[in-house]
């Protein structure tokens, strides 16, 4: 990439580098790759290559769609958490529309070094999923102060602007 000129670096992440989820690796292995995002960002952008964090929001893997299905409406902590939610989670394949609108992006370079919740990313490029649904409604999560400033500089986060 660097000697094209020109590229583009995604690592998946998620709140999970904020705030406790699962266990501890996870939390650290998810907080690296966002700080991995900004600092690789740092040293590339002169390059003309872009690094950003993808954080996809809840996803019906096919692990979580036999696990929710086992579970039924059970007491597991797990269920618990994300079982109201997983109707309306994303598909495995919303990830990769993603990752393919900013390959595009001939502005990819300004969101470089930043956290990109897919939901902002498909309101931003006007993606759906798979099943027609859209996140044209929900809120901008870039634009919702729940990352206190002291665990985070806020300028990691896109600023979920219309392209």
């Amino acid at each position: 990439m660097v000697p094209a000129g020109r590229g583009l670096i995604v690592v998946i992440s998620s709140p999970g580098g904020l705030q406790y989820m699962f266990n501890v690796p996870y939390g650290v292995g998810k907080a690296a790759c966002d700080r991995l995002a900004a600092d690789c960002a740092h040293e590339l952008r002169h390059h003309g290559v872009s690094y950003v964090s993808l954080w996809p929001g809840l996803v019906q893997t096919e692990l979580l769609k036999d696990y929710m299905a086992e579970k039924g409406h059970s007491e597991d902590s797990l269920f618990k958490q994300f079982g109201p939610n997983f109707s309306s989670a994303e598909s495995t394949e919303m990830s990769g529309k993603c990752v393919v609108a900013l390959a595009t992006d001939p502005n990819i370079l300004s969101l470089s070094g930043k956290v990109l919740p897919s939901c902002d990313l498909a309101r931003r490029y006007g993606l759906q999923d798979v099943d027609g649904k859209s996140w044209a409604q929900q809120p901008d999560l870039t634009a919702i102060s729940f990352v206190p400033c002291s665990l985070l500089s806020l300028s990691l986060f896109s600023q979920g602007q219309s392209a």
